[in-house]
């Protein structure tokens, strides 16, 4: 029977998580470079920044600092200073906290209830709080041929399941509400294309992203050994990153696309929720007033 606590198989487990790691590093870069010229436009001021892309760069940048940190980390072949594990931490876990705050954001504009929008703030805001206590409950050592260990193991993953399992319930309850606002929509004749469009897009969105944390959680609840406990933090913070990232990019384009072709100045098509009245058409009127409620209340 495999012994997966042995020294070989721990050594095993380390080779292939390395250059896993160095796989999941390669594909987020390949998707920060495909799709640089969107962020190009808000850098160069050729679309005004609006706050609700925020979240969006936030999170998006401080993944591929904290993945590059642990790229050099994992690939260095001397004794490293194991204090870096703590900032690189933090930016993983924050950038997976900035797209569960990205899909907040566009789940309180379908809603517009102020129940849903308050609802959400609190949950946003105990998951801010369980990345920092899961960073400041990190302590790692270096140890000759063993490399950085956690000094209280068994503390460490306790946090990092509750961190993980708790992202995953947050997913859980948008994935819920978008779902439920779909069916609304499709039941409701007088609903036009592009509202079907926008909660049907975004819908695929929220269920990579929690698909992604269940992976996640599933490696950590098996965790045949320390090492393959933390098998899926990595590549479900990479996909979830990028599910929520695409999701404020398709917005864009896609009432860019549906808006007249006088609304399609980078001018007035700003912003993740600036212009949705530019791009609905006249059924969808109801949508446009609690549009514009919603904008007025703040998040």
């Amino acid at each position: 029977m495999l012994d997966w606590n042995s020294p070989e198989e721990l050594c095993r487990t380390a080779i292939i998580l390395t250059k896993l790691a160095n796989v999941w590093a390669g594909v987020y870069c390949c998707e920060i470079l495909t799709s640089f010229g969107f962020d190009r436009e808000f850098i160069t001021r050729k679309r005004p920044f609006q706050w609700q892309l925020a979240p969006y760069f936030v999170g998006r940048y401080t993944l591929a600092i904290g993945l590059l940190c642990l790229t050099i980390m994992l690939n260095s072949t001397g004794p490293i200073n194991c204090a870096m594990l703590y900032p690189i931490s933090f930016l993983m876990e924050i950038s997976v906290a900035c797209a569960s705050v990205t899909f907040a954001i566009r789940t309180i504009a379908i809603w517009s209830s102020p129940s849903v929008t308050r609802s959400l703030q609190v949950i946003v805001l105990v998951q801010v709080i369980l990345v920092l206590w899961n960073t400041s409950r990190s302590q790692a050592q270096w140890f000759d041929g063993q490399g950085c260990q956690y000094m209280d193991p068994a503390k460490t993953y306790l946090t990092v399941l509750i961190l993980r399992v708790y992202t995953m319930f947050f997913d859980g309850i948008v994935l819920g509400l978008n779902a439920f606002k779909l069916g609304a929509v499709f039941s409701n004749k007088r609903q036009g294309r592009f509202v079907r469009l926008l909660i049907e897009q975004g819908l695929v969105y929220f269920i990579v992203a929690f698909l992604w944390n269940a992976v996640a959680v599933g490696f950590l609840i098996w965790r045949p050994n320390s090492l393959i406990g933390i098998a899926g933090v990595s590549p479900s913070s990479v996909f979830t990153v990028i599910a929520s990232c695409r999701s404020v990019r398709h917005l864009i384009q896609l009432m860019i696309q549906d808006a007249p072709p006088r609304f399609q100045s980078p001018t007035v098509a700003t912003g993740t929720l600036q212009f949705f009245d530019t791009a609905l058409s006249q059924e969808d009127s109801t949508v446009i007033r609690d549009f514009h409620r919603s904008r007025r209340t703040k998040f």
